[in-house]
């Protein structure tokens, strides 16, 4: 293999490496899912200066490599930001949705079965929450 192939196919996979150090991981069953950190911009120089050591980085290489890192890790902060705002919407969503229900239920019940009502669905939350290894409520 000549250098310039190794050199590539070094870019490559530490591009890769990096790739794959900002997707999701998949959380357990009833974890809580935390996005992974992101480089902030010290942590990126260092990252393409060790990469330039590593692989013999010209100098136009290295300004073009390290824009395209900070291009990444922008549209990965991007993304994530998106993703989060989706999540609060949706949790919204589902809780408004909740709340409806139970007030449709308990609009059925006379006021010993509703205060019945509001011990049964505690019971459930406290359930879920171990289950889920949450806080209680």
């Amino acid at each position: 293999m000549n250098k310039i192939s190794k050199i590539s196919l070094s870019v490559c996979s530490i591009l890769f490496c990096v790739f794959l150090m900002t997707s999701h991981s998949q959380a357990q069953p009833g974890q809580q899912h935390h996005p992974p950190m992101l480089p902030d911009s010290s942590r990126i120089v260092q990252i393409v200066d060790e990469l330039a050591k590593a692989v013999s980085l010209s100098e136009q290489q290295k300004e073009k490599i390290m824009k395209l890192h900070f291009e990444h890790f922008n549209q990965a902060k991007n993304m994530m930001e998106k993703e989060q705002k989706h999540h609060e919407d949706m949790k919204k969503a589902h809780d408004d949705l909740r709340e409806k229900f139970e007030k449709k239920i308990k609009a059925l019940l006379n006021e010993k079965q509703q205060a019945g009502f509001e011990e049964f669905l505690k019971r459930q939350h406290e359930r879920r929450d171990r289950r889920q290894h949450r806080p209680p409520r």
